[in-house]
């Protein structure tokens, strides 16, 4: 068994790497840049190897390191093998190297290297699902073909949605009243909105599921509604898991990202359609599922022996 653990969460805003003992707790901590390799590849590699090395420099020759990468862009890059090999020659002293996807890594935290399901709903939104030797994902497409509802979804949804006033010149609900009323936009000009969503970027567009969380806090019908809407879509993402592992009820069910965890709304409509979950609630630090990656595969490789 290793004698530390090394975990790095390179995610699309920053890098953290995490050193840990063979108990897994923390020794020592390393911050740098982002460390998405489809946004900027040579910087993302750099900050990722500055962050190892940071780590690698508190421990000994004879340690026995484990390291676990999540890096955000690694599944559309390809590149996993080349990134795994890359490492393993410029840091010797590493005895395991895997290199996954940073949604993944969250998974294997949350669920303790534990089967389950694991919900992401942030900006974008993915699906994980593990169980014995099979992980599956669903989604995770980007905005383009899918974030299914993520804060971007519901931002998108509630400008989609104006249109349908804009076409039938029906009366304008009092949500959408409220929406135009909020970016000071008169309901003669509401095709000002439409134009403006197309100079938003994707996240200024996942900043309207705020705006719409805090109408459902005050009841408004429609903002509920469009939040549960995105809870369905999420729900369906998360069927098809249970479906394909064949998940029987009370499986263990986690998640992370501002729409579940800020939306009660949205995590209780999506629990609803549901089989019976056992919920996850406690928040575990990313990195920390080197740990539990590398347990896992000791223990796996035992009972197989």
């Amino acid at each position: 068994m290793a004698s530390k653990f090394l975990g790095v969460d390179a995610g699309a805003t920053k890098t953290r790497a995490v050193l840990y003992d063979a108990a897994g707790v923390m020794l020592y901590e390393s911050i740098q840049g982002h460390g998405n390799i489809i946004v900027n590849e040579a910087i993302a590699l750099q900050n990722v190897t500055n962050a190892i090395a940071q780590c690698l420099e508190q421990v000994s020759e004879t340690d026995q390191i484990s390291l676990l990468l999540g890096m955000a862009g690694i599944d559309i890059s390809n590149k996993s093998k080349q990134v795994k090999r890359s490492l393993e020659i410029k840091f010797p002293i590493l005895q395991q190297v895997a290199v996954i996807n940073d949604g993944y890594l969250g998974m294997v935290a949350a669920l303790k290297g534990r089967d389950g399901v694991f919900v992401i709903s942030g900006t974008g939104s993915i699906v994980y699902g593990q169980k014995q030797d099979t992980v599956l994902r669903v989604g995770g497409y980007g905005h383009l073909l899918g974030d299914e509802g993520s804060a971007y979804w519901i931002g998108y949804e509630l400008f989609k949605g104006l249109t349908y006033f804009i076409d039938t010149k029906q009366p304008i609900s009092p949500f959408y009243q409220a929406f135009l009323t909020s970016e000071g936009v008169s309901e003669a000009n509401a095709y000002d909105l439409i134009r403006k969503f197309y100079t938003l970027t994707k996240q200024e567009v996942a900043e309207y599921a705020l705006w719409v969380s805090q109408l459902a806090e005050n009841e408004n019908n429609e903002a509920i509604w469009l939040l549960k809407k995105a809870a369905r879509a999420l729900a369906k993402q998360v069927k098809l898991i249970l479906n394909r592992l064949a998940f029987t009820p009370n499986f263990l069910f986690a998640f992370s990202g501002s729409v579940l965890v800020k939306n009660p709304v949205v995590l209780a409509a999506l629990l609803e359609q549901l089989p019976d979950v056992t919920l996850l609630k406690e928040v575990v630090e990313p990195t920390k599922a080197v740990y539990y990656y590398w347990t896992r595969e000791e223990n796996r490789c035992l009972q197989l022996v």
